[in-house]
């Protein structure tokens, strides 16, 4: 899977691409020239972290640990009853701005490919 970023819309300012591995969904966001500048291993199961927040540790190229995307848990009543998520990224500073907007757009990516049901479309 991959997912171009734009901003303003027309202008590639990243791509998210998920590399398939064996187990870990392994994610690499890119900069405007196609160059991993950071990563993220995903899980296997998220349904094995219910009742607790859940984060995904964001990478730089070289290994080391910058950040962190984290689902928060919002309480029982919510997560059953609602489709509402929290999401918090945390990032270096001084990190570049495009790749800010980049980590943003992932987290959006990964709420839909982890956190959102398929919509019945037979209704």
């Amino acid at each position: 899977q991959s997912m171009t970023i734009e901003a303003p819309p027309g202008v590639p300012i990243g791509q998210l691409q998920q590399r398939y591995t064996v187990c870990v969904p392994h994610f690499e966001v890119e900069d405007e020239h196609g160059v991993p500048q950071l990563y993220i291993d995903g899980f296997c199961c998220v349904l094995s972290e219910c009742c607790r927040e859940i984060s995904f540790p964001i990478f730089a190229i070289n290994g080391q640990e910058i950040g962190k995307l984290t689902k928060n848990y919002s309480g029982l009543v919510k997560e059953v009853f609602t489709q509402a998520d929290n999401f918090t990224v945390t990032f270096p500073m001084d990190l570049d701005v495009k790749m800010k907007i980049n980590l943003i757009a992932t987290c959006i990516m990964m709420d839909f490919m982890y956190f959102e049901e398929p919509k019945n479309n037979s209704d």
